[in-house]
């Protein structure tokens, strides 16, 4: 299963976009309020399952999306789309709001 957007979680709501800084903003636009830490943010793979930055970096590396990490032990959206800069250069679907979602405890 392949990783097909960054993500980010913030007050238990998923936020997805090509970079992560994308994702920041549409959470400071819901009216983010304080930090998101580290560890809430990731990637979300094609059935929308949310992972972290280090399980990005296994599975891209396993399913040959990347040859190497350039930042290891985690995965940055760079290593994934090096050359998207802006929204507009995204080469994936608009990911709202088939993403974008409330995350259970669980999850």
């Amino acid at each position: 299963m392949k990783i097909v957007a960054s993500a980010v979680i913030y007050n238990g709501v998923l936020y997805t976009g090509p970079r992560h800084h994308h994702c920041l903003v549409k959470a400071y636009n819901a009216n983010m309020s304080g930090p998101v830490r580290g560890e809430l943010q990731g990637f979300v793979l094609e059935d929308g399952t949310y992972i972290d930055r280090l399980e990005g970096a296994r599975i891209a590396l396993r399913e040959g999306q990347i040859p190497k990490l350039n930042w290891p032990p985690n995965l940055f959206s760079e290593d994934l789309w090096p050359g998207v800069l802006v929204q507009e250069d995204w080469p994936g679907e608009d990911l709202n709001p088939k993403y974008n979602r409330q995350i259970d405890e669980e999850e």
